[in-house]
C-alpha cells in the first residue's frame, strides 16, 4: 500500500488542508491517507495553540465524508514534544507499515526538513510530496529538491494541482473580528467552532 500523512497543528483544519489530501491521493495513487493532528508540536513552543482534543476533533468532522481520509490519534495521545521521527517509529511499530509512506507538505517546508530532528532517519523512512505554495519560487524550490536528493538520496516528488490559498492564522484572525469564514473551513469545521466559541 502507498499511505499520505498529513502532519500540522490544524489550528483548524480547513478546506486547503483537505484539497491537499484528496489531490495527493489522486495524483500519486496513494490508498489512504493519514491524518495526524499534532499533539505539542516543538515549532510552536512559544506561539500556543488550540487544546489538541478540539483540533482532533475537528480533524475528525472534516474527513467524516472522505472513505480515503482517516484521522490518527497517534500524536494526540503522546504527552511529550511530538517528533515525526518518533511518529514514523510508532506506525512501523502499531501499524506495521514500513515503506510506502509519503509525507505531504507546503513548497515551504521542502527548506526546513534538515531542522527536524534526526532528519536523515527521517528521510530512510518516508518520501515527501510537496505542493506548491504562493508567493514561492518554483525554481528555489526545484533546486533546493535537486540538492536534497543529491546529498541524502531522499524522494520528493512536486504535485501538479494548485491549492486554495487559505491559512489557519487568517482564519483565526477573520473569527476574531467576527467576519464570515463560509467556504473556507468545512461546513461541520464552522459549526464546530461556532459551537464551542473557539478563537474569539
Amino acid at each position: 500500500m502507498k499511505i499520505g500523512i498529513m502532519g500540522g497543528t490544524f489550528n483548524p483544519i480547513h478546506n486547503g488542508h483537505i484539497e491537499m489530501a484528496c489531490k495527493a491521493a489522486e495524483e500519486f495513487k496513494l490508498d489512504d491517507i493519514l491524518l495526524i493532528p499534532a499533539g505539542n508540536p516543538p515549532h510552536k513552543a512559544d506561539n500556543p495553540v488550540l487544546s489538541k482534543y478540539d483540533r482532533y476533533e475537528m480533524c475528525l468532522v472534516a474527513a467524516a465524508p472522505y472513505d480515503n481520509i482517516i484521522v490518527s490519534s497517534i500524536e494526540i495521545e503522546r504527552d511529550s514534544t511530538t517528533y515525526t521521527i518518533d511518529t514514523l517509529k510508532e506506525l512501523e511499530v502499531s501499524y506495521g507499515i514500513r515503506d510506502g509512506i509519503y509525507f505531504i507538505i507546503g513548497g515551504d517546508t521542502v527548506f526546513q526538513l534538515e531542522t527536524w530532528r534526526d532528519f536523515r532517519e527521517v528521510f530512510k523512512r518516508c518520501g515527501f510530496i510537496a505542493f506548491k505554495r504562493s508567493g514561492l519560487d518554483p525554481g528555489k524550490m526545484l533546486g533546493e529538491t535537486n540538492r536534497l536528493k543529491s546529498e541524502y538520496g531522499i524522494e520528493i516528488f512536486h504535485a501538479s494541482a494548485d491549492i486554495s490559498p487559505f491559512s489557519s492564522s487568517d482564519i483565526r484572525k477573520r473569527i476574531s473580528r467576527g467576519d464570515t469564514i463560509q467556504g473556507m473551513v468545512p461546513a461541520s469545521v464552522e459549526e464546530y467552532i461556532r459551537r464551542h466559541n473557539l478563537y474569539k
